[in-house]
């Protein structure tokens, strides 16, 4: 066995599993900010939402078209992947 070359195999080996599990790590390390920004916009988005529909419902015109646009995507049914059929 040719120890010099089995000492740089080794090196590499170690090396690259420290990048690889840095490179595992990444994704959930990713998530948690892209959650958390995902919830804070759904947050400010509903309660712009309810801003706008309390307005419409209060007779202000401009909000009218708005309220009709948003109600679309804040509708009750939900956006189901597999909707039953009757």
């Amino acid at each position: 066995m040719d120890k010099v070359e089995f000492l740089k195999d080794e090196m590499v080996v170690t090396r690259l599993k420290a990048l690889a599990y840095l490179a595992e790590q990444l994704p959930m390390a990713l998530m948690t900010p892209i959650m958390l920004a995902g919830s804070e916009a759904f947050v400010a988005s509903v309660m712009y939402y309810g801003t706008v529909k309390e307005a419409a419902s209060k007779g202000v015109n401009a909000a009218k078209p708005v309220y009709g646009d948003l109600s679309q995507r804040f509708s009750k049914k939900g956006n189901t992947i597999n909707p039953k059929k009757d």
